[in-house]
C-alpha cells in the first residue's frame, strides 16, 4: 500500500510539472488567436481615466470624420440611423466577441491576473463609468430623448477598453475597444457593426 501510495505521489508531481511547463508555454504565447480581431495598431498602458474626462461626447457626430481604424468604417448621418444600427443583432454580436476575446485570452495565458477581473471591473465601475454616466452620457441621452441601449452600448464599450488597459501588462493584443475609443474620443459614436466576426465594418455616426 505504501508503494503504490508512493508511485501515485510521484505520477501527480510528474503531472503537475507538465502542466506548469504547458502554462509556460502559453504564457509566452502573444497575439490572438484564429477568428480573432487582430488590430493594425498598438496601444500601450495608460491614464486612460483621465481621458476619458477629456472627450468631448457625441460633439460631431453629423460632421464629417476620417477615422485611422483596422476595420473600414460605414457612416449614418442620423441619430435614428445610429440608434437602428445600435440595436441590431450584429453590434450585439461584435461587441460581445470582442470583449470575450480578452477573457478567452486571460483564462488561457493568465490564469491568476483573470481571476481578478470581477474586482477590477468593480472598481472601474464605481471610479470611471459610473461618474462618467451621471455627468454626461445619461444627461446626453435623456436631453435627446435617445433609447436606453445607447446608454447601455457606452457603458458595455468603454469598461470594455478600461479592461483592455487594465490587462495590457498581459500583451494580450486585444485592441478593439481601444479602436473604438478613438472615435469616441473624436466626438462620434460607434455604433453598429456589418458583416460577419471578426470581418465586417464598423458603423460610426
Amino acid at each position: 500500500m505504501a508503494k503504490r501510495g508512493g508511485v501515485g505521489k510521484a505520477n501527480r508531481l510528474r503531472t503537475e510539472e507538465a502542466e506548469a511547463l504547458v502554462r509556460e508555454s502559453l504564457n509566452s504565447v502573444y497575439g490572438p488567436g484564429p477568428g480573432d480581431f487582430v488590430s493594425k495598431r498598438s496601444f500601450g498602458s495608460g491614464d486612460m481615466a483621465e481621458e476619458l474626462r477629456r472627450i468631448p461626447w457625441f460633439a460631431h457626430c453629423e460632421e464629417p470624420r476620417e477615422f485611422d481604424l483596422t476595420m473600414p468604417v460605414e457612416r449614418v448621418k442620423s441619430w435614428s440611423q445610429a440608434m437602428r444600427a445600435l440595436k441590431s443583432r450584429a453590434w450585439e454580436t461584435a461587441t460581445l466577441e470582442a470583449r470575450n476575446q480578452l477573457t478567452a485570452y486571460l483564462s488561457q495565458h493568465h490564469r491568476e491576473r483573470n481571476r481578478e477581473w470581477n474586482k477590477i471591473t468593480d472598481r472601474l465601475k464605481r471610479g470611471v463609468v459610473n461618474p462618467l454616466t451621471k455627468e454626461a452620457w445619461e444627461p446626453f441621452r435623456l436631453e435627446h430623448e435617445l433609447d436606453v441601449k445607447l446608454l447601455h452600448s457606452i457603458q458595455w464599450n468603454i469598461l470594455a477598453a478600461l479592461m483592455e488597459n487594465a490587462y495590457s501588462d498581459c500583451r494580450h493584443g486585444c485592441f478593439f475597444f481601444h479602436e473604438l475609443l478613438t472615435v469616441y474620443a473624436a466626438g462620434h459614436l460607434p455604433c453598429g457593426w456589418i458583416g460577419k466576426w471578426p470581418q465586417g465594418k464598423l458603423v460610426v455616426y
